[in-house]
Formats: C-alpha cells, structure tokens, sequence
C-alpha cells in the first residue's frame, strides 16, 4: 500500500499572488482523490497568515511567506515559490520546522510561460506526496 506524505487523501493548497497569473492559465488536478485550491489575489501582509492557517501547502507568487505565516500554517509540510527567486520566503522557520521549500529554476512568470509553470507546480506537488522532492530549496 502506497502512503501518501500527507497520511490522508486529502489536500489543501494556498495559491498567494494569482493576480500575476494571466486569466487562461490554470492548475491542473492533482492526482489526490480529493483536495483543494484556494486561490487567492493581493492580499496584504496580515491577511496571509489568516489565509494560509489550514495549508498543507503554499503556492506563492512572489508573495512574503513569513515566519509568522510558517508559524501559523500547523499542518504546512509544502511552500513552492513559482519562480527562481526563493527570496520573499523566510527560509530558517522552515527549515526548523522540516517544511520542504521548493521553486522552479531559472523560471519567471511571464504570459508566455504561464501554463508550464502552472503545469510544473502540479507535477511538484505530486511527487513531494510520492515522497519525491523536485528543485528542493531548504
């Protein structure tokens, strides 16, 4: 029997910055019988932790993903920044609290690009609940 990272069936991913994304890209499924996306645009600082409470995993667009967001996040295991630039999040809470913190190489979003990284972010998420890591960060 196959055991998932999260040791249920079901996820939820926080999408923070989706007003970047051009309105025809999309997250394809995940390959989860059940799960959820909350997509979320221009938050400010305070309201990112409030959003992100119940993540098992962050998506962020160039949004702050803080200390105080890790701290906040209890069942957090993911943060993928979609794009090179792993800057806007704060690395050592992470690690400290064994968070896996991935993003995707030599890869800005752009109109053209959208959708591959859309697709990529996906494909990340399956494999970190295959118990893989891809562009591991931390």
């Amino acid at each position: 029997m196959l055991f998932l990272r999260f040791q249920a069936e079901n996820m939820n991913v926080v999408v923070l910055g989706c007003e970047h994304l051009p309105l025809e890209a999309d997250f394809p499924s995940l390959d989860l019988p059940k799960f959820s996306w909350l997509q979320f645009l221009d938050l400010s600082d305070e309201d990112v932790a409030e959003r992100c409470w119940r993540a098992d995993a962050i998506v962020t667009i160039g949004v702050p993903v803080s200390a105080h967001v890790i701290d906040e996040a209890f069942k957090l295991s993911l943060i993928i920044s979609a794009g090179d630039n792993v800057e806007h999040i704060d690395l050592a809470p992470a690690s400290k609290r064994g968070i896996s913190v991935l993003n995707i190489p030599k890869m800005e979003l752009n109109h053209d690009n959208a959708q591959d990284m859309c697709n990529q972010i996906v494909q990340m998420i399956d494999a970190f609940n295959r118990g893989e890591t891809i562009n591991k960060v931390n």
